[in-house]
């Protein structure tokens, strides 16, 4: 099937509903993530004065080493860039979201090309994610297993 085959087509009631229906889901969904990316970002930005009064409780204030300190700095950043790699596809989410409702109430093509866009790229960004993600698993599993070996070793 190449594209010119979809020259042809055409969006019927059914479909126009159903593409209603998920951009108002989708528009739900991103709403609710940009409120979580608040949220990682306000507990991100406390976490290092919480974790280091936690620590200071619990080792007493001359036992904290400036390496406990520096954890929850470390900790508080890597939830703010959580909550901006969260922000990324929730934005697409909302724009696709934005575009699908206008062409379906205008039936404007340039629209859903536009909301298409939008949710391919949504989904890029959630493949190259994953991706990522699994190239860390496996370098860590492989890691793991180096370092089990080395220790396994020196006994």
């Amino acid at each position: 099937m190449s594209l010119s085959d979809f020259e042809k087509l055409e969006v019927n009631d059914s479909a126009k509903a159903y593409l209603l229906e998920t951009a108002k889901w989708g528009k739900f969904l991103a709403i609710a993530g940009f409120i979580m990316s608040g949220i990682l970002v306000l507990f991100g930005v406390f976490f290092g004065t919480i974790y280091n009064g936690m620590m200071n409780r619990a080792l007493g204030e001359t036992q904290a080493a400036p390496q406990v300190q520096g954890m929850g700095f470390f900790m508080g950043a890597m939830y703010v860039a959580f909550a901006a790699i969260y922000l990324i596809p929730c934005f697409y989410l909302f724009k696709f979201s934005k575009k699908a409702k206008t062409a379906v109430e205008d039936s404007d093509a340039s629209d859903l090309e536009e909301a298409f866009l939008n949710q391919k790229s949504m989904f890029k960004f959630f493949g190259i994610f994953t991706i990522v993600i699994l190239a860390i698993y496996g370098i860590a599993i492989l890691l793991a297993i180096i370092g089990g070996g080395i220790f396994a070793f020196m006994k």
